[in-house]
């Protein structure tokens, strides 16, 4: 069976020795790209530059209006650290973030918001973020963009941003004339990576630490002469145990990275990176879910013990994907894992969603039909020539994986596959394209 699989897959990949194969020898569709102006109507009156969002689609996605299909799809929102309006500044391996949030389907995001001046603080920054997320939801329609699924990936600076989105107050004024004004300023997932989490934990000696914290927290008073109460009320710790003080009904999940080799105590701290901070914001999540009785927020959040790109790329990708198929039902695919060489390897096909103990296969093809696939007459479309490429029983953890070997003469060739369930007839939400063409697969 293994060698008939492998033979199967051969049709398909093997682009220099099966010249009949056309597929092998297009490249992939180009997704989209654009950069747009959040606040067009200068709401925030800050600088244009300050307001801009680079936006990269999935292969062969893209909005509306510039003729992609109707698909909204999901967001992987990117707030960066560093106070500064240049895109791309402050987040690390930004190419290695939108290829892989591309690849699982989710349109990766990446935003500038206004700087803190001197004299202002970090709400200045804050309302910008509020204002990109509302203009995500307002514009989804025609940039092809699911309102509902929105995951904000933040670092440093942008983690404190990402906590006050989340906890603090929605901005959305549903009376508003402002369509943008109407929509919920709140992220529907957080996933924070090295940033400040609560005030509580610095020490309070004049230092790089506290001349950061005065800037974005105090601004014109030391951070040493801050009040103990002052720098509670301004720790997102805080913020997530007082819901009541903000009217926050809903807490996204979240994603926690932590670093559990710091050696930071609290009340000693100097790095406004350590991975103490993450420490406490997962003991002050499980807080409220002890205080709050929200079970549900728990089990749909977790945290990761590492700290930068890519050590915790594939935590977040799989995470991502887990709440995308468990909270919105159906079937996902996952970039294929393994390392390829130019002498080929194996590579992992993996899909998430699947009901405990079904049977999931994996289909590849050259291209897609109207027709339904062969035993499932309820299902829309399948491959104009399918081909299995294996097929393994769904986990408890709702994952089905299959290793495929790719041989050296398959290197280069262009694979397009989705998952199926065959007891429902369901295919997985969106295809994959996979170009095989080395090591960084």
């Amino acid at each position: 069976m293994h060698h008939a699989v492998l033979a199967l897959l051969a049709t398909i990949l093997a682009a220099a020795a099966h010249p009949a194969s056309a597929a092998l020898q297009t490249p992939l569709a180009s997704g989209a790209k654009l950069q747009l102006d959040y606040d067009p109507g200068d709401v925030l009156g800050a600088i244009p530059q300050a307001t801009l969002a680079n936006l990269v689609y999935p292969p062969a996605k893209g909005p509306v209006a510039d003729g992609y299909p109707v698909e909204p799809l999901p967001v992987f929102l990117t707030v960066r650290g560093g106070n500064t309006n240049l895109l791309q500044v402050g987040v690390v391996s930004v190419g290695a973030i939108e290829a892989q949030m591309t690849g699982l389907g989710l349109v990766a995001i990446q935003i500038d918001h206004p700087v803190i001046e001197p004299g202002d603080d970090y709400r200045v920054s804050l309302d910008g973020v509020r204002r990109a997320v509302q203009y995500l939801r307002a514009n989804a329609p025609t940039l092809n963009l699911d309102p509902e699924r929105i995951v904000m990936h933040t670092r440093s600076m942008g983690t404190y941003l990402g906590y006050g989105v989340s906890f603090k107050e929605d901005v959305a004024d549903p009376l508003a004339t402002d369509p943008v004004a109407r929509e919920s300023s709140r992220p529907d997932y957080l996933a924070a990576r090295i940033g400040v989490s609560s005030l509580m934990c610095f020490d309070l000696a004049p230092g790089p630490w506290t001349s950061s914290l005065s800037q974005i927290v105090f601004p014109g008073l030391a951070f040493g002469d801050s009040t103990a109460e002052q720098r509670l009320e301004e720790s997102p710790t805080w913020w997530l145990l007082n819901p009541g003080l903000f009217g926050r009904e809903r807490t996204p999940p979240m994603l926690i990275v932590i670093n559990s080799q710091h050696g930071d105590a609290c009340g000693a701290m100097t790095n406004i990176h350590s991975g103490l901070l993450g420490e406490e914001m997962l003991r002050a999540l499980d807080d409220w879910v002890a205080q709050s009785g929200d079970e549900d927020l728990r089990l749909r959040s977790t945290s990761v013990d590492k700290l930068v790109w890519p050590a915790v790329e594939e935590p977040i990708a799989d995470w991502t994907l887990e709440r995308m198929a468990e909270d919105f039902g159906g079937l996902y695919v996952a970039p294929p894992a393994g390392d390829l060489t130019a002498a080929g390897g194996v590579l992992n096909l993996r899909a998430f969603g699947a009901e405990l103990g079904s049977l999931v296969e994996f289909r590849g093809g050259s291209g897609w039909s109207a027709a339904p696939p062969v035993g499932c007459p309820g299902a829309v479309g399948s491959f104009a020539a399918p081909v299995l490429l294996g097929s393994a029983v769904a986990g408890a953890d709702g994952m089905a994986q299959v290793g495929v070997t790719i041989a050296t003469h398959q290197m280069g060739g262009v694979l397009e596959f989705r998952a199926l369930a065959p007891s429902s007839c369901e295919w997985s939400a969106r295809g994959l394209h996979l170009l095989i063409a080395g090591a960084q697969q």
